[in-house]
């Protein structure tokens, strides 16, 4: 028995016209313009003083709240937020 195509648009995912900014805390935000610039987790914590634990906590939360699956996805949000530039 033949399979049927399944249309495109069931694979595409569909987009966020804007993150729901209201959602993060300011500490989130300078969490998300880091990893917008490159910074690992590792290197955010450095630069912001906190522990590795505390800085994977927050790339956990603002991963929910935006609900970004990737490092690629954070980064799209912190330049629609407009805490990066592209």
């Amino acid at each position: 028995m033949p399979l049927e195509p399944i249309p495109i648009r069931d694979f595409v995912r569909k987009a966020q016209p804007h993150p729901p900014v209201g959602q993060l805390t300011p500490r989130e935000r300078q969490v998300l313009a880091l990893i917008g610039n490159g910074y690992s987790t590792k290197e955010l914590a450095h630069e912001l003083g906190i522990t590795f634990k505390t800085a994977a906590c927050h790339r956990s939360r603002i991963l929910l709240k935006l609900n970004a699956r990737n490092t690629a996805d954070l980064t799209r949000a912190a330049i629609r937020l407009r805490l990066i530039e592209p």
